[in-house]
């Protein structure tokens, strides 16, 4: 070599020409290799050359809420029957890439673009689909990425709440009840439309569970929203009882002691029976001396 200098880590090996070893450093390296025979005076030659390390390739996701975690990439529930179009790309590398399919299947409809990345056409029947695609650039180097999609159903039979009541729960303890549903395209998910929940309730969307926190006699109200991967939805309304809590007839009241008055008094239920008792028996006024008497 008579001018610049190689890559940290490369050597040219002078009687064979072998250039070899693992570059460490990314850049670009421009230098002269000179060729030179046995004769006398020697005859040479010249010629040059640049090298460009760069850096390991690595393959990502933008489009939409996509994402990429370690190696996988999750795309978001596409609707079968409904175009779809996404690009993977490569950042490093050298030069031009070339995009395969290296294990697995794209869904039915779906072409994966050898020089663009993009993943795009209209799928055609719905399910679960894991495969691998591999990205090469001109010099040989690869990466790959694990590709999930999963296809929902379009018009299909819509999801139905199968749960038929909640149970009644204890005055001092965590109350907790899981919805159940059928139907549709699973995976599911569960979301409140409205509710009187106290502070604190939670419904997780993937698993249907109900949690509200310990408190005292309560009457509490819930519609919750059942939602498939293909979109469609339903919906029910609840009630659910924690300790004794029952209704007056007639007064529309919800006390959770209903029935009785409070300590030291006469409640509703008492004073109407002492009413009764003395409509049946008869009331009887006598004036003597101007006051009237019970007799």
């Amino acid at each position: 070599m008579s001018v610049g200098f190689l890559p940290p880590g490369l050597t040219l090996c002078a009687s064979t020409g072998l250039l070899s070893g693992t570059p460490t450093a990314i850049g670009i390296y421009p230098f002269t290799v000179q060729v030179a025979d046995s004769a006398s005076p020697a005859n040479t030659a010249f010629k040059a050359f640049t090298m460009d390390v760069v850096s390991p390739m690595s393959v990502g996701l933008t489009i939409h809420s996509a994402y990429l975690v370690g190696t996988n990439v999750g795309l978001p529930m596409i609707v079968n029957g409904a175009a779809f179009s996404t690009t993977l790309y490569a950042t490093g590398g050298s030069g031009g890439t070339a995009w395969a399919v290296s294990s697995g299947a794209l869904p039915p409809g779906m072409l994966l673009g050898a020089t663009t990345g993009a993943i795009s056409g209209t799928p055609t029947a719905p399910g679960s689909y894991v495969f691998t695609v591999s990205v090469t650039d001109s010099a040989g180097t690869c990466a790959f990425v694990s590709v999930t999609m999963f296809i929902g159903a379009q018009g299909g039979a819509a999801p139905v709440v199968l749960t038929p009541s909640l149970p009644t729960g204890t005055p001092g303890i965590p109350y907790s009840a899981t919805f159940a549903a059928a139907g549709g395209v699973t995976p599911y998910f569960w979301s409140i439309v409205s509710s009187n929940l106290p502070p604190g309730s939670t419904l997780d969307p993937e698993t249907g569970e109900l949690k509200i926190p310990s408190g005292g006699n309560a009457s509490y109200g819930i519609t919750v929203k059942v939602t498939d991967a293909g979109g469609q939805t339903a919906q029910k309304t609840f009630t659910i009882i924690v300790g004794t809590f029952t209704t007056i007839a007639g007064t529309g009241e919800t006390p959770s002691n209903a029935g009785g008055g409070s300590e030291g008094g006469c409640g509703m239920v008492g004073l109407e029976a002492i009413l009764l008792l003395l409509l049946m028996g008869g009331l009887r006024m006598q004036r003597r001396g101007g006051h009237p008497e019970l007799a």
